[in-house]
């Protein structure tokens, strides 16, 4: 068993303009039986808005001091094992993760005015499983790998509907000799 806290605390100025806190958990588990290993992880995670993303105002983008961090939940498990004689190695896993207050621009041309601002509003889930096999000869002169993973990458649209996010493949596969 692991776990660890992390903490962040950012005021933007003394002035007291708001800032943030964010307290992130981070918890695993490691099971190990003979050749076999069993893994669960979970975390919290953030990441701090970019200057660019706060402070732009090239064309007519309005600057927005006050965007939050990103956050995401994040949650893992992984078995992985070989065989006695240690020639086929292999592992599987899967991950499901969210993403919430993603900055997005949004474009504000339609009400008046032209203008943009970066704001916390978009919101991202991920899914995916991975696997891996690797089988050696007993000469160990040949060694065949062979390796891939499944993606489920959904974003939503403003009305809550879930959208695929295409730039991301959804298949990978990888073979080796």
């Amino acid at each position: 068993f692991n776990s660890g806290i992390r903490f962040d605390r950012q005021q933007q100025r003394e002035s007291g303009d708001k800032g943030y806190e964010v307290f992130l958990p981070r918890l695993g588990l490691i099971f190990l039986k003979n050749n076999n290993t069993l893994k669960l992880n979970y975390s919290k995670g953030f990441q701090q808005p970019s200057l660019w993303a706060r402070y732009s105002t090239a064309g007519i983008r309005v600057p927005n001091p006050l965007l939050k961090p990103e956050g995401i939940n994040y949650f893992d498990m992984s078995v992985s094992g070989m065989t006695k004689n240690k020639n086929i190695n292999w592992s599987l896993g899967i991950y499901n993760y969210e993403v919430f207050d993603a900055i997005k621009l949004v474009d504000y041309s339609n009400t008046g005015n032209k203008f943009s601002k970066h704001e916390n509003q978009n919101k991202f889930k991920i899914f995916g499983s991975l696997f891996s096999v690797k089988m050696r000869s007993n000469s160990g002169r040949l060694k065949i790998n062979l390796n891939g993973n499944y993606n489920s990458p959904k974003t939503f649209n403003d009305d809550g509907q879930e959208i695929s996010i295409a730039d991301i493949s959804k298949i990978r596969l990888n073979f080796g000799i």
